[in-house]
């Protein structure tokens, strides 16, 4: 018995709203192209609203980052310029998440410099590695399953250039969540206060089709599924 109702009845109800939560993402990708637009930007104007929207969240939503270290309402550092920008746009036009991908540079990667690592990463190509960072659904969308269309534009992304682990930056509920659908990012060091108190984490790419294979092997399946195409003329990738 739990709270008087009994265990197979729990089950049941568990069951059932996972079917129903199953029906809602399918349903929500079968029509996603129909009211969002997926692509990556180099576009000033593009960034520059990026940057205001990344201020709102990071700067006087969550206080991650000090308003100390922004100008003009913009939150943008050095390594933007080293990054591929992905943007979900909705019928309106107005941004409803966005995510960056540091590429390897000659800076190396904020989380390599910001944090201690004490497991071995020398076997780690870092030519063949992002970070990922940045990461924002709007509020209006944070129930819109967009979390796992970003995932799926990343993963055609690495796949298209070859990438083989991924480092990020997570806090102790990021974390759990995103193993939990299947994304076996591992701590690499002790926790910090960077962006509050936060965890610097890897994925193998590799790791993670073998792991989401045996966790959910249809959403790997709609993961890996799809194309990314670049538009020379724009300068921008689109995802479909």
């Amino acid at each position: 018995m739990v709270n008087g109702v009994s265990s197979p009845l729990v089950n049941t109800i568990t069951k059932i709203k996972q079917i129903k939560r199953n029906l809602e993402f399918w349903w929500f990708y079968k029509n996603f192209y129909n009211h969002f637009f997926f692509y990556t930007t180099e576009q000033e104007s593009e960034l520059k609203e990026l940057f205001k929207i990344r201020y709102r969240v990071y700067c006087e939503e969550y206080n991650y980052i000090s308003k100390e270290n922004t100008k003009n309402g913009l939150e943008k550092d050095e390594w933007d310029s080293h990054s591929t920008h992905f943007i979900i746009r909705d019928e309106e036009k107005e941004i409803a998440a966005t995510v960056r991908m540091i590429l390897n540079s000659d800076d190396s990667f904020p989380l390599l410099g910001n944090f201690k690592i004490d497991v071995d990463t020398s076997s780690v190509n870092l030519s063949k590695a992002a970070e990922i960072s940045r990461l924002i659904v709007t509020k209006k969308y944070r129930r819109h399953h967009l979390l796992l269309v970003l995932i799926k534009g990343m993963y055609l992304f690495v796949k298209e250039k070859g990438i083989e682990n991924v480092f990020s930056v997570m806090d102790d509920k990021l974390l759990p969540m995103l193993t939990k659908i299947g994304l076996p990012f591992r701590k690499i060091g002790p926790p910090s206060i960077y962006q509050g108190l936060t965890y610097p984490c890897m994925l193998n790419v590799k790791e993670f089709e073998i792991c989401l294979q045996e966790i959910d092997p249809r959403l790997l399946k709609f993961i890996s599924e799809g194309v990314i195409k670049y538009d020379g003329t724009n300068h921008k990738y689109s995802v479909s």
